[in-house]
């Protein structure tokens, strides 16, 4: 295989938790994609104080192990070694720092899936530097920038290219299956990467390696033109933002807008919502003096099955209606009439798995196991104090319930960091 004729410039990312955020990221790209209208609308919404701004968000425990997985095996690719972890640097150590407050089954599967990847990639870069006629014609980009245009960029995870030949590997540490087939996010990023090349480009392999969800990693070609085809509806899209009056907007609900951090907002949202719980379950009946009373659904086993139908088919925009109320609530700590947001229940967890290893080895070895016994066993078995000193209960994250709940209220945000009155 002839060696590569367009060298392609690498120029090094920040860390998963320190990237800049494009006004059209890749990664929404099949929400911005299907509605344009989406991304003036969320940066109106911003603007308005409607909404927190979502590259300010925070991040989840599960997008949070996500990011440590992603780093550690940036860290394994770019030293090529599968067990160094993140250099001692500042960054490395506030890596440690997370990966260690990580609960030992989120270390286990942050290490599974670092090493797939590492492994995965690693090999491809070997079979591909054998198959070269030397090894130096394999490039290989590990969390690079890469831009399709000024508005529309990213960082892709790794890509390697060898002649005229392209693969873009993006890892993803989800249970829900990603596939790469038309992957709007792996298309972007090789479209980049190929106006890079000056198309110089003929094949190129889109692959996602998905350890919880995949034993192997996915693969799916495509062409040159595919991703040409692609990048106009990329400049379809960017167009049509920019020309988005607010006076007049347009918006495409579907199933992209599950994490549109607009939903709740959306007229559009609302407007399939309202088909939902009014059209198909029956408009409610106006009390005296012309005000519509609460909604009434019908008992289920009255619905045709035409309505049926429809309610299966729009569920998911109920869920995300109701979903985004809930969330509303929470984001801005407004526990309407009736409701208070408390801390949602947890589960107990060890302080120090080695320590109680120690106590319970000493105290009632046939508690062991290959591991420690389970929660509920040890609370069975050993006295009260030690398990109260072994074991700690976190607090959960914030959800709304009713008054009657047993739960204490919990404060506002500033409250809980306010100084104590003189």
């Amino acid at each position: 295989m002839p060696r590569a004729s367009t060298q392609v410039a690498a120029s090094s990312a920040p860390g998963h938790s320190d990237r800049g955020h494009a006004r059209f990221s890749p990664s929404a790209s099949e929400r911005w994609l299907a509605c344009p209208g989406s991304i003036p609308f969320i940066e109106l919404l911003v603007a308005t104080g409607n909404i927190q701004d979502p590259s300010l968000d925070r991040s989840g425990h599960a997008a949070n192990r996500g990011t440590l997985a992603h780093e550690l095996g940036e860290a394994r690719l770019i030293l090529n070694d599968p067990l160094v972890y993140p250099p001692d640097t500042a960054e490395g150590q506030a890596w440690r720092r997370a990966f260690d407050a990580m609960p030992a089954a989120d270390q286990e599967l942050i290490e599974r899936h670092a090493t797939a990847y590492f492994r995965y990639v690693t090999g491809l870069v070997s079979v591909l530097r054998d198959m070269a006629t030397v090894p130096e014609g394999v490039h290989t980009f590990y969390e690079t920038r890469v831009d399709l245009t000024r508005e529309v960029w990213g960082s892709i995870d790794a890509a390697i290219i060898l002649g005229r030949e392209l693969w873009v590997i993006d890892l993803k540490t989800g249970h829900r299956a990603v596939s790469p087939v038309e992957n709007t996010q792996l298309m972007t990023y090789a479209a980049g990467l190929a106006k890079r090349m000056r198309w110089e480009v003929d094949a190129i392999h889109l692959i996602i390696v998905q350890p919880e969800v995949e034993s192997e990693p996915l693969v799916w070609d495509t062409t040159p033109a595919a991703l040409k085809r692609h990048l106009r509806r990329v400049n379809e899209a960017v167009a049509k933002a920019g020309a988005w009056d607010a006076r007049r907007p347009e918006f495409t609900p579907g199933d992209h807008c599950t994490y549109c951090p607009a939903k709740g907002e959306c007229p559009a949202q609302r407007e399939v919502a309202t088909q939902v719980f009014g059209s198909a379950l029956g408009d409610p009946a106006p009390e005296a003096g012309g005000a519509a009373s609460p909604l009434t659904l019908r008992p289920v086993g009255s619905l045709t099955p035409e309505q049926r139908a429809f309610i299966l088919t729009h569920e998911k925009a109920m869920r995300e209606w109701l979903d985004a109320v809930r969330d509303d609530v929470v984001r801005n700590h407004r526990a309407p009439p009736g409701f208070k947001i408390v801390a949602s229940n947890s589960r107990t967890r060890w302080r120090d798995e080695d320590e109680a290893v120690r106590y319970i080895q000493g105290f009632n070895p046939t508690l062991m196991r290959a591991a420690l016994p389970t929660i509920t066993d040890a609370r069975r078995a050993i006295p009260a104090e030690a398990f109260a000193q072994l074991t700690e209960t976190p607090v959960g994250a914030p959800t709304v319930v009713p008054e009657s709940d047993r739960r204490p209220a919990l404060p506002p945000p500033g409250e809980v960091f306010a100084e104590p009155a003189p």
